[in-house]
């Protein structure tokens, strides 16, 4: 994404985005080749050069950013040369390691973006903001994307369309979902248990372990006999 700062019906600047869900030691190389053929783009239409700046802007859930972000940490270059080999550092921006005050301070839906990320990789489980949504179908698409969710675009609009746009009906769907996703894989694998159990009663454990923060423990409470014991277990947190 291109944006062009116009001052007096002159082009004076030109901002660019590149937005990444992936860590790319490469991304000074990539970053340095776009600004060029920005570059070679005015030239070829004859128009007035100006500054060119992109942004990076780094979605990751899991890890913050811990790749090159320069040419010069991609290649060892001895002191002698360095006058010689200019450096190019790409502009990242890891939205999950910014300072609060920073992520408050946003007017748009990136602060509830941001958040959601930053809350994500502290492990976060739970999310009380309920912070309304400009773009509602959007921002809930990409951050299902983000957490491998893959909820349909049409299942958003729906709920947009339903006067649901805050972040709070993300989640609760999020949540829905996930149990739902537990409950099918541990079903489908033919789990044999001591015990009659209808999906009503699965489900109740999953909420169960949800409210507890141990839905990681959902496989081994599905095939376990001894359900009871298994919540005692938890409590004392012997598992």
């Amino acid at each position: 994404m291109l944006k062009k700062w116009v001052k007096e019906n002159a082009c004076i600047l030109m901002v660019g985005v590149e937005n990444q869900t992936q860590k790319d030691g490469t991304i000074s190389l990539r970053i340095m080749n776009y600004n060029a053929s920005v570059y070679q783009r005015l030239l070829s239409h004859k128009r007035p050069l100006v500054p060119v700046i992109t942004f990076v802007l780094y979605f990751g859930l899991e890890k913050p950013w811990e790749k090159a972000k320069s040419i010069y940490e991609l290649i060892e270059v001895p002191g002698a040369l360095e006058e010689f080999i200019p450096d190019f550092r790409a502009k990242v921006i890891d939205l999950g390691a910014l300072e609060d005050e920073t992520i408050e301070s946003f007017q748009s839906d990136m602060k509830e973006i941001a958040k959601f990320i930053k809350l994500s990789r502290q492990g976060k489980k739970e999310f009380t903001f309920k912070g309304k949504l400009d773009h509602f179908a959007m921002v809930a698409r990409l951050l299902s994307t983000l957490s491998s969710m893959n909820v349909p675009k049409e299942k958003w609009e729906e709920l947009e369309e339903g006067g649901q746009n805050d972040m709070e009906h993300v989640f609760n769907y999020f949540s829905e979902e996930k149990t739902k996703k537990i409950l099918n894989q541990g079903i489908s694998q033919g789990l044999e248990r001591g015990r009659i159990e209808t999906k009503q009663t699965d489900l109740e454990i999953l909420q169960w372990l949800q409210a507890h923060d141990r839905l990681d423990l959902s496989i081994q409470a599905l095939q376990c006999s001894d359900i009871e014991g298994f919540k005692k277990r938890v409590l004392e947190h012997s598992i």
